[in-house]
């Protein structure tokens, strides 16, 4: 007897369902539900081994695959699928209904959108009921389709606007959870010629050579700066400035939450390095910024900063939503964009790259 629990963005294989007896989902974006998803697999585990149930999965595409800037599970068209899983398996007294919306940057021959449905061997009406499910998923594939504003815009804009508010730009196509690699230039340098003196954070770069000069030259140091670029040149020239070394660090703090809370997390030496009046994290490992702590340990209140920008896309949002007036993702030149058309897929089916694409405006927290 196997149980298995997979991430909301698996890209599920239906033969996994052939090996594992119970396979269970995460049903929120972003993740806050990791241990009621493992809790929730290891008690039916429990149930079955002590002969109260028989559980069996069933693992079905839904035939397309959507990106995951409208795949938050607050509102929009994830959220309704959700909910529609989660008044089938009420309906039908399954034990989990499970709605994945996959991985667009994994290419293979299941990268896309699916359904699982664990269930007591012998239940009836199961294909039906996957069935509607997988068809409803696949009518909202246009809403997951976004087109991203471009970050000068947004910026200029919203210092257009001004009034105190505080906005944080995020730039997903260098996000770590969808392969981005802490490198591209193209959100800092909008920032810093939209926005020179404006007081504000960008995290991050991941730049290990940058990080131990900041730390040998020591904080007030001027040095001349390289920023992005260092990986690869496709998406845009290193940003050069010069900048002076404010805050050191040796990288180490603990998640507070809700995401990942206690997680011990290594971000390696870092250093905040100053250019105008933006505030430029530097690390030697490439980590998400997901956390409040990450920036308690260089010493940036958020609080005392009217932008900040950061390389980041949907989790950013379950420790930072209340903390800006607005979080408003735009496109920049990256490893995981948002139009993944542009993408050289191999491997995943191209009739579900081609179902959805309609292009709505996205969805932010204005």
């Amino acid at each position: 007897m196997i149980a298995a629990s997979f991430d909301l963005h698996g890209n599920l294989d239906p033969r996994i369902a052939d090996f594992a007896d119970i396979v269970v989902g995460y049903k929120t974006h972003p993740h806050i539900d990791m241990y009621d998803t493992g809790w929730k697999a290891m008690t039916l585990l429990h149930r079955a081994m002590a002969g109260e149930i028989r559980p069996c999965s069933e693992i079905r595409s839904a035939g397309f695959v959507p990106t995951s800037f409208n795949m938050r599970t607050a509102a929009g068209p994830m959220a309704d699928t959700v909910q529609q899983a989660a008044r089938a398996e009420a309906d039908h007294g399954l034990f989990d209904v499970s709605a994945f919306g996959g991985f667009p940057y994994g290419d293979s021959p299941h990268t896309g959108a699916s359904v699982t449905v664990c269930h007591d061997a012998g239940a009836e009406d199961i294909d039906r009921v996957v069935d509607a499910l997988c068809a409803d998923f696949r009518g909202r594939a246009g809403q997951f389709e976004v087109r991203l504003p471009d970050p000068a815009a947004v910026i200029g804009d919203f210092l257009r606007q001004g009034g105190g508010r505080r906005m944080a730009v995020l730039e997903p196509s260098d996000n770590v959870f969808s392969g981005g690699v802490g490198d591209s230039p193209g959100l800092l340098r909008a920032a810093l010629e939209q926005a020179p003196d404006v007081p504000s954070v960008f995290a991050f770069f991941w730049d290990p050579d940058l990080a131990a000069r900041a730390a040998a030259a020591g904080p007030g140091s001027v040095l001349d700066c390289a920023f992005g670029g260092r990986l690869s040149g496709d998406y845009g020239a290193a940003v050069q400035a010069s900048g002076t070394v404010e805050t050191l660090t040796d990288g180490r703090f603990e998640n507070r939450g809700p995401m990942e809370k206690g997680l011990a997390v290594e971000l390696g030496p870092s250093a905040v390095i100053r250019v105008g009046g933006t505030r430029i994290i530097v690390t030697s490992r490439n980590v998400p910024v997901n956390d409040p702590a990450y920036f308690d340990l260089h010493a940036i209140e958020l609080a005392a900063f009217t932008l900040v920008f950061v390389k980041a896309k949907n989790h950013f949002r379950a420790a930072f939503a209340d903390r800006f007036d607005a979080i408003v993702d735009t496109e920049t030149r990256g490893p995981a964009p948002a139009d993944i058309s542009s993408l050289p897929y191999r491997h995943a089916p191209p009739e579900r790259l081609r179902i959805g694409r309609t292009w709505p405006e996205a969805a932010d927290d204005r």
